[in-house]
């Protein structure tokens, strides 16, 4: 079966905004995957496959939870990333943040490469689980603490009534 005729059949039982979230983590899993590989300079990197197995795995099933639950804000956390931002301070902050994501691929991929250290099997895998929970706690605590669309909604609401003095 031709990979185009597999998107046209699945994009049938999905909606757009889905059959788009899902290529968009499996994109940025692919990008990953070139900035760890590249910079290490081989893809005999173990570490590097189980990171990315396990973040790509924790992005689909947060993309999921909101493709099914909250769709409003998947739409909105889609147009993320430093120009999304209408504030200048949240643009340089966000900017940052970005820099910070890429150092986190390339920093262990230039120790794979160079060697610079060595780090036992067990430890790869507790550092490699912990950031892959922080970035889903993260990620997700805000809604799910906050109750997702509707409460966002009533804070938009909010804002948008206040008034400066």
């Amino acid at each position: 079966m031709e990979l185009a005729h597999a998107f046209r059949i699945v994009s049938l039982f999905m909606s757009r905004l889905a059959v788009k979230a899902l290529l968009s983590v499996l994109l940025l899993a692919a990008v990953m995957g070139v900035i760890l590989f590249a910079t290490a300079g081989t893809v005999d990197y173990w570490q590097a496959w189980v990171y990315l197995l396990i973040f790509t795995i924790t992005s689909l099933l947060t993309t999921i939870y909101l493709i099914r639950n909250d769709p409003e804000l998947l739409k909105r956390r889609m147009r993320g990333g430093p120009a999304a931002e209408k504030r200048a301070s949240q643009r340089v902050i966000m900017f940052f943040m970005s820099l910070a994501f890429i150092g986190l691929l390339v920093v262990p991929a230039l120790d794979r490469r160079f060697g610079w250290s060595t780090v036992p099997f067990y430890v790869v895998i507790v550092c490699v689980t912990s950031v892959s929970f922080v970035s889903v706690v993260s990620d997700c605590g805000a809604f799910f603490h906050h109750g997702g669309t509707e409460n966002t909604k009533v804070a938009q609401r909010r804002s948008q009534t206040k008034t400066l003095p």
